[in-house]
């Protein structure tokens, strides 16, 4: 009886376990609907009352908009902020030295290497041919100080306005879709192989430059800055950082693109390249100009180097390129059938890489321009604006040492329309103006009434020069 009992309420235990259980499960389903339902409704509520705001916002657009009261502007702002342009760019052109080879004597050189010049023979007639304007002929050089390029001089015999187009024109093919206003200038300095005068012309350009941004920053415009220099033009522009650490004048400018050019480079700029003024840097070399390496007025050794070299307090900055230019032409119009290009050691191409003379003249100078020069009659600075270019939208990383820095080789060929870019570990190629763009180059230069300097004029000329700067050293010299 008794185990009977507790089986039974063992049985009634269990169903009573499975009842509430199955119960339970009732109650927490019936909830989850609950749940379910209530979310389903909060979504239809949802949905409801966007429809009902899109057609108020409907109504509302349909409606007649009143018209808001006009703001008062000034004009003058209107019209600044119409014509402002995407980018603005000032180009300045600072020329080299004044040719100290007619002067050149034993006692001159003495007083150059020793920076004397003041009141010598030499700074005479210095003086005398940077004055005349027979010698800013078929080069971007205008008189001293920064001037602006007047582009509507159709008759300058100078070669800054045909300079400035040709920059125009190539800004025009290369910026298509940038709406760019370009100013240019040139700056005429003392023409000295004196380090204490190229400083001294170095703060006149910093200062002419500080006004001239000054300008624009007045008229609500931020303009950047290109320096195209050559020869010891290149190290008045170097000079630039070592003024504002010295004189400590104010400054509202970067120098966005410093370009150097057959630069004679000294022990005592090297450290210059590390100013953060100066935000790109392209120094161009070429194995055949010779005259770079010949300057004697270096402080401290005897000739010049061609590139800048790296120090301990001074390491020279990323933002310096150092450029090995080549520059190739063709003999024979012929072309290998088997390759699209012509190779770089074919027998029909030949080395056409710039002297010094041919970094910076227009090919109707008296000398030092080869007749078979490869853009004939085109300076290499001419075609700077592609090259540069070229160098940037290919973004090729240079042979970096710890001697000279970043590193590259730029092959130029005209003929095969290409830029050819290497460094140790890399090779590419750009585009170079077609054939067709090259002769409107030429043309531009061509348009301008440029005259074949003979070397009788020129030799005339330089006499004239020079007995005038005798006149003027001999009566100092009984003055005293």
């Amino acid at each position: 009886m008794r185990t009977k009992k507790i089986i039974k309420n063992y049985i009634s235990l269990i169903g009573t376990t499975i009842g509430i259980i199955l119960f339970s499960t009732f109650i927490e389903n019936n909830h989850y609907r609950l749940e379910a339902k209530s979310y389903e409704k909060k979504i239809k509520t949802s949905k409801a009352t966007t429809t009902i705001k899109r057609d108020r916002v409907k109504k509302r657009s349909k409606r007649k908009k009143t018209a808001l009261p006009k703001r008062k502007v000034n004009n003058h702002t209107m019209l600044l902020q119409k014509k402002e342009p995407d980018e603005t760019w000032l180009t300045i052109f600072v020329h080299g030295i004044i040719s100290a080879t007619p002067v050149l004597s034993i006692r001159t050189m003495r007083q150059i290497g020793k920076d004397q010049v003041k009141g010598t023979y030499y700074q005479k007639y210095v003086q005398n041919v940077r004055k005349d304007s027979f010698f800013c002929r078929n080069q971007p050089m205008q008189s001293l100080g920064l001037q602006k390029v007047d582009m509507s001089r159709k008759d300058a015999a100078d070669g800054s306005p045909a300079l400035a187009h040709i920059f125009e024109k190539q800004s025009q093919w290369l910026h298509k879709d940038k709406k760019i206003n370009n100013y240019y200038y040139t700056f005429g300095w003392s023409g000295l192989l004196s380090y204490k005068k190229r400083y001294q012309d170095a703060i006149k350009l910093f200062k002419a430059v500080y006004k001239e941004v000054e300008q624009f920053n007045k008229r609500g415009i931020k303009p950047k800055v290109r320096i195209v220099g050559f020869s010891h033009g290149a190290s008045v522009c170097i000079n630039m950082a070592k003024v504002k650490r010295q004189e400590k004048l104010p400054c509202n400018f970067f120098v966005d693109e410093m370009i150097l050019l057959g630069m004679p480079v000294q022990a005592n700029t090297d450290y210059l390249t590390f100013d953060p003024l100066f935000k790109r840097i392209y120094n161009f070399y070429s194995k055949l100009d010779r005259v770079q390496v010949m300057d004697f007025s270096a402080p401290g050794k005897l000739l010049s180097n061609r590139l800048l070299r790296n120090s301990r307090k001074f390491p020279l900055p990323d933002s310096l390129v150092q450029v090995k230019f080549e520059l190739l032409r063709k003999t024979t119009t012929k072309k290998r059938k088997d390759k699209k290009r012509t190779p770089r050691h074919s027998v029909s191409v030949r080395n056409s890489s710039p002297g010094h003379c041919e970094w910076w003249f227009f090919g109707w100078t008296n000398k030092f321009y080869r007749k078979n020069f490869g853009i004939k009659p085109l300076s290499l600075v001419s075609i700077i604006p592609t090259v540069i270019h070229g160098i940037n939208e290919t973004n090729l990383k240079g042979t970096k040492t710890k001697l000279v820095g970043n590193h590259i080789k730029v092959s130029v060929r005209p003929y095969d329309q290409i830029i050819v870019l290497r460094s140790k570990k890399d090779r590419k190629v750009a585009q170079f103006l077609t054939a067709q763009q090259l002769e409107q180059l030429k043309d531009i230069a061509k348009s301008f009434p440029f005259k074949k300097i003979s070397d009788e004029q020129y030799h005339t000329k330089v006499q004239e020069k020079l007995n005038l700067a005798q006149k003027q050293f001999n009566s100092e010299q009984n003055k005293s």
